[in-house]
């Protein structure tokens, strides 16, 4: 695999300027995975980190395409505001409701895109292997978690809850758009400290959808109690990713248990590629992305 970046189609292009939106935004890897992309395409350019607050949010949207840019990923909190603001949107964008990733036609126009459903479809698949797919649990109740309920639809989950906070601000309807429910298939939302106190099938995955141990080790206490009720035979997967080569507390916590768990640095690399793709039409493979987090961490 050529990973040196040399590469003369990028010559005489215009500089390609993307970047992130979200809140917080400075723990990214994503300036270092795709400065990689640029160079693996031999395309002149930059990714800048974008820290914006929900009031600025329109005020931000509204200078990017003056500022240059072609397009921008989107992280929490925004992903369902900023599918709310786009002019056109793809098909995962529709059906997730939710928006990772931007690109920004000549005219201004923005068309919204996800590309966390079919990245994290294809590292579930990698790494959940051939265990029982019956019972899904996710935690969260933001952008990335319609992205893996639509996922788990898919692949042919029949018990799916969600863990969240306040049930009470949210519909089942808030979750689905376009997917058919087959008969027998159920979906419920639960709060987060009710499920330890109720009791609940074990289930075969669970998925962390939340920024739980992403800022902070410190864990609520249902979190242990929820690893302790699944059992060794579980599969936890957590969006959250390491930067360290350590695992992340949510997994920290469920190896404890005796469960299996992968956090979320592949599936960040995986949309990461995706993403590039649909900015610049250019495919470059997850291993780049891969290779220049490795390189990021080394360099720390």
């Amino acid at each position: 695999m050529n990973l040196s970046g040399k590469n003369s189609q990028g010559e005489g292009q215009a500089f390609l300027l993307l970047g992130l939106i979200g809140h917080p935004v400075s723990h990214s890897l994503s300036p270092a995975m795709h400065l990689a992309a640029m160079k693996y395409i031999g395309r002149n350019g930059d990714y800048r980190l974008i820290d914006v607050v929900e009031e600025d949010l329109d005020e931000k949207l509204s200078s990017m395409h003056k500022d240059g840019y072609a397009g921008f990923n989107v992280t929490i909190p925004h992903k369902g505001a900023i599918y709310a603001r786009c002019i056109g949107k793809s098909e995962d964008a529709v059906r997730t409701r939710a928006v990772n990733a931007v690109k920004i036609h000549a005219d201004g126009k923005m068309i919204g895109h996800n590309t966390d459903l079919p990245a994290f479809k294809q590292a579930l698949e990698k790494n959940f292997g051939n265990r029982n797919r019956l019972r899904a649990l996710i935690l969260g109740a933001g952008g990335a978690s319609r992205s893996a309920i639509a996922a788990l639809v898919d692949f042919g989950f029949s018990d799916v809850k969600l863990l969240v906070r306040n049930p009470e601000k949210h519909t089942l309807s808030d979750f689905f758009c376009g997917d058919k429910l087959i008969a027998g298939e159920t979906f419920n939302m639960i709060r987060s400290e009710d499920f330890i106190q109720e009791e609940h099938d074990v289930p075969q995955l669970i998925v962390n959808c939340t920024p739980m141990g992403q800022a902070s080790s410190e864990l609520p206490a249902w979190v242990d109690a929820m690893f302790k009720r699944a059992g060794e035979r579980a599969f936890f997967f957590d969006m959250v990713y390491s930067k360290n080569n350590q695992p992340t507390p949510m997994i920290a916590a469920a190896q404890k248990h005796g469960i299996a768990a992968v956090d979320g640095l592949e599936m960040l690399a995986r949309q990461a590629a995706l993403a590039f793709e649909y900015w610049t039409d250019k495919s470059v493979p997850p291993d780049v992305m891969l290779s220049a987090i490795a390189e990021n961490s080394l360099a720390k």
